[in-house]
């Protein structure tokens, strides 16, 4: 029989590791509408002692993730109807070349069912939506897909087994900061049968990120990454700069922090407003990461929500300062070498440096601005 229609399947997650990989996959006739079809995973090993076997030409492609359906339809043509055992819940299938010959194991895989959280009382008050009425559009990022929800358009925010503690308290930081216009809104929760949280709704923005937006205006205008000729006005991008800040100090008079404060972690909507989203990360970025965060978390390994704080925050602000200025042509950690601009921010402070991004890049946290301070000093050069 015909191999199975790869548009009737649908990757969610794939974790990789040193010598393996698993994916998440889903399969079924129609994968629009959320909590339709079976859930599988595939896994696949390094094999020493089937050097050309099939699992190792899998983790050497790149097109590994077709390759890895390939494999499993050669033992069942017909997957995932082929499958006699498969399981209600999710059906784990590991592939494995034994003396030449390509075999598959399946069991029900227990890691993958996920208890999720309720709904806390003190979020009671927000609109829920059941995920069957979601309409899955498109992947947008590891974890956040483009719906339809009763005929418009939103962001998915979806939750991992390992970032329900985090989205309990990202989404009250959203909640309380319903009323800025720095902020992403938040549109409803996502609930599955139980009334547990399966995600949140956003709205849904076309434009895209910081970084997104200036690559797709520089490109437009055939600007190259190394010309130092600008595709926005200055007070557009000291506008972005104010709101971006506005947003930082909004967060720390209530006690909360961004935690991953980067251009992709900035929306510019259809207004020409910026917008923060993903507070208190389960994670951080190295290139926008304050040095102290990454020697505790990195290094030390500390849980990262006990290494987040407001001078942290201001320290990725800086970059992300810099980035606005320079149009997200930031690669790695700042080089100040670099030539003075007419700008505010770059107004040439100690030893020829910018002044406030220089003042956010000190190496100790205790010396830095507060987000308040470097708000007034872009107010200041307005």
């Amino acid at each position: 029989p015909p191999p199975w229609d790869p548009r009737k399947f649908s990757r969610y997650q794939t974790i990789s590791f040193s010598d393996a990989e698993v994916s998440h996959i889903r399969c079924g006739e129609d994968l629009c509408p959320y909590g339709s079809g079976q859930m599988f995973t595939i896994a696949y090993g390094y094999s020493k002692n089937e050097p050309d076997c099939v699992e190792n030409r899998i983790l050497d492609s790149k097109s590994w993730e077709n390759m890895a359906l390939e494999a499993v339809q050669k033992i069942y043509p017909r997957f995932p109807i082929g499958i006699n055992s498969s399981y209600d819940t999710v059906t784990h299938i590991t592939i494995e070349t034994v003396g030449g010959k390509l075999t598959a194991t399946i069991t029900e895989d227990l890691d993958a069912i996920i208890p999720y959280l309720p709904i806390p009382l003190s979020l009671s008050h927000i609109l829920t939506v059941p995920i069957t009425e979601l309409k899955h559009i498109r992947l947008l990022d590891l974890d956040v897909d483009r719906v339809i929800w009763r005929g418009d358009t939103y962001a998915f925010k979806r939750i991992f087994p390992d970032s329900q503690r985090y989205t309990e308290r990202e989404l009250p930081v959203i909640d309380r900061l319903a009323n800025s216009p720095c902020i992403i809104n938040l549109v409803a929760i996502v609930v599955i049968n139980d009334n547990a949280i399966r995600g949140f709704l956003t709205p849904f923005i076309s434009s895209g990120d910081l970084k997104s937006v200036f690559t797709a205006a520089r490109q437009s205008l055939g600007l190259s990454a190394d010309l130092d000729a600008t595709a926005f006005e200055w007070p557009v991008k000291l506008s972005w700069a104010r709101q971006i800040t506005q947003g930082a100090v909004e967060l720390h008079a209530i006690g909360a922090y961004n935690g991953d404060l980067k251009p992709r972690n900035v929306l510019i909507d259809s207004t020409g407003q910026a917008l923060l989203i993903d507070f208190l990360s389960t994670g951080v970025t190295d290139g926008f990461a304050a040095p102290e965060v990454l020697k505790m978390y990195n290094i030390q390994g500390i849980p990262i929500e006990d290494v987040l704080s407001a001078p942290a925050d201001v320290y990725s602000l800086g970059l992300v300062l810099w980035t606005v200025a320079e149009e997200s042509r930031l690669t790695g950690r700042l080089n100040f070498n670099l030539p003075d601009y007419h700008s505010g921010i770059l107004q040439c402070g100690e030893k020829g440096r910018p002044r406030i991004v220089y003042r956010c890049l000190v190496l100790s946290p205790e010396v830095r601005p507060s987000a308040t301070e470097v708000l007034s000093l872009l107010e200041r050069h307005s």
